[in-house]
């Protein structure tokens, strides 16, 4: 098993002891998972049922949500600062406008027809003091985090998981989420005792990296940019 940390000032997660290839280094019960909602649903969807949670005063996932990174300390399409705009090129400035402008939609109303669910559906009277940096905020936690579970259609958030940092050639995998109603995340290779345990997000772009999960890999050099 792996423990949560700091090191460096960034988040992470270290093993405590040594793990053989093919053990799993953690074990995730579903019950303490957090499903924010269907794979066909609307991006939004996970944003609202991570906000119920976030302001349900006697939420069961309370320990989890306390160890969020604060407002500041995760940006992704979701919330990126208008200011920074202009150095976007057109593809990703169209999703950035496209996203944010969907969730202001949203709020005010403009596009329930089209929403699986509703803020005020799932929010409630909770609705009414709702702002849009609540929705951007919640959207840019539930998009770096969640994962997608073929077996329920499901789009889950596994606690502890979400701390392991991507690297590119990182061999830890997930297991099959329908062998058992829980998630493991199975070690690739031997594991030492105090390294760092990681998982990787795929092949993307640096910028696509950025734009969807709030993070900057280890830049390739030149750089893989969308020009």
């Amino acid at each position: 098993m792996g423990h949560s940390s700091r090191r460096h000032g960034f988040r992470g997660i270290f093993a405590k002891e040594a793990i053989k290839k093919g053990d799993p280094i953690m074990i995730i019960p579903a019950s303490v998972s957090l499903n924010v909602g269907s794979l066909t649903g609307s991006f939004l969807t996970p944003s609202l049922l991570l906000l119920r949670e976030l302001r349900h005063p006697d939420s069961r996932f309370k320990p989890y949500l306390n160890i969020f990174p604060r407002r500041d300390e995760v940006v992704n399409a979701c919330n990126l600062d208008k200011k920074y705009w202009h150095m976007l090129p057109a593809p990703l400035l169209n999703m950035v406008q496209g996203w944010q402008g969907h969730m202001e939609a949203a709020l005010n109303g403009e596009v329930n027809l089209h929403l699986e669910y509703t803020p005020r559906e799932v929010l409630g009277n909770i609705n009414g003091s709702l702002t849009l940096d609540d929705l951007k905020y919640a959207c840019a936690l539930s998009s770096t985090r969640y994962v997608s579970t073929n077996a329920r259609q499901r789009l889950m958030m596994f606690p502890l998981f979400d701390l392991m940092n991507h690297q590119h050639q990182c061999l830890h995998f997930l297991s099959n989420y329908n062998e058992a109603d829980e998630e493991q995340v199975i070690a690739g290779k031997d594991v030492e005792a105090g390294e760092e345990l990681c998982y990787g997000y795929g092949t993307m772009r640096d910028d696509y990296a950025v734009m969807h999960y709030g993070f900057l890999p280890d830049l390739e050099d030149p750089p893989r940019l969308l020009e």
